[in-house]
């Protein structure tokens, strides 16, 4: 009687044990883990669902193989700000994060008086975006909070960045191929004006002349390159990120200039970038996204069906 009850209550577990290994467990383990705090995998996938679902509204394609290691790697940064809040003035208040959610809803919504907009509209207005990702209202805010955060370690980073700074004054001609670029290049050689050729064959809709700027604030692809060229020599065809091909010149030195504001923002998140990279090293960070891992993922976003 004893072995019947065993194996009666095997068999009414077995089901139940089976739907918990497949379904449930694989969502609970850990695909990062930082200074010993797990991510969970079913973070990464909510994540990665609310990104395909909006690049479907967009009419964007989604790549789940390349954004698949971009969305852990900006896990795996939040994570590691989050531990390193206290040096950036703390984790966000809820009010904080309430103030950037409104102001995320209401900049979804074309037209109409947002001032006049009360409580009761904003909560419906928010159920609405997380029924669309099909996001979790905790999720929205954990992401909400994590902005936050990059935002004030960016922002206090960047305070203390010189004002001053040793520029460049750097001018470029963007053209669709390496021929096209060799015929300017060929021209400029023979004596045509930089900016009668970035007029004549520039992509770009400007005379070429992208201004005076500090190292952080030049194209990282060519700033050790454009850094040290000799001046008034008009570079070969580089090919750009984009595919396109570029001529530059840089026209100017000055090793004290005042930084122009419109290049702070960018000079900002290259001093984030710069610290966050330092602090990664830093860090003990454990990662499991294999190709078992990616096979996972695949299944599961393939139950998001978007509408």
């Amino acid at each position: 009687m004893l072995l019947a009850v065993v194996v009666a209550a095997v068999l009414i577990a077995a089901p139940a044990i089976g739907f918990f290994l497949v379904f449930v467990q694989p969502n609970d383990d850990w695909f990062v883990r930082v200074n010993g705090q797990d991510i969970q995998r079913s973070v990464l996938v909510e994540m990665l669902r609310v990104e395909k679902i909006e690049a479907s509204m967009e009419g964007r394609r989604f790549d789940l193989g390349s954004r698949a290691f971009g969305a852990a790697a900006e896990l795996t940064e939040d994570e590691v700000l989050r531990q390193q809040a206290d040096l950036f003035g703390g984790l966000p208040e809820d009010d904080v994060v309430d103030i950037r959610i409104r102001a995320l809803l209401l900049a979804t919504e074309p037209g109409g008086d947002q001032a006049a907009i009360g409580e009761s509209e904003i909560s419906e207005l928010l159920r609405r975006y997380l029924d669309q990702r099909r996001l979790s209202e905790g999720s929205f805010r954990d992401q909400m909070a994590a902005a936050i955060l990059r935002s004030q370690a960016t922002a206090i980073l960047g305070s203390t960045l010189p004002s001053v700074q040793p520029q460049i004054h750097v001018h470029r001609i963007l053209t669709a191929d390496r021929d096209s670029a060799n015929l300017v290049l060929q021209r400029a050689e023979a004596g045509t004006p930089f900016e009668q050729l970035a007029t004549a064959y520039s992509l770009a809709d400007d005379d070429g002349d992208l201004g005076w700027l500090p190292y952080d604030a030049l194209p990282e692809h060519v700033a050790d390159y454009l850094w040290g060229v000799e001046p008034l020599v008009t570079s070969l065809p580089i090919e750009e990120p984009s595919e396109a091909f570029a001529l530059y010149v840089v026209s100017g030195r000055d090793t004290s200039r005042a930084v122009d504001p419109e290049h702070v923002p960018q000079i900002e998140e290259r001093a984030f970038e710069a610290w966050m990279s330092a602090s990664l090293a830093e860090q003990e960070i454990d990662v499991r996204l294999d190709s078992s891992m990616l096979d996972w993922l695949a299944q599961e976003m393939a139950k998001t069906r978007i509408p």
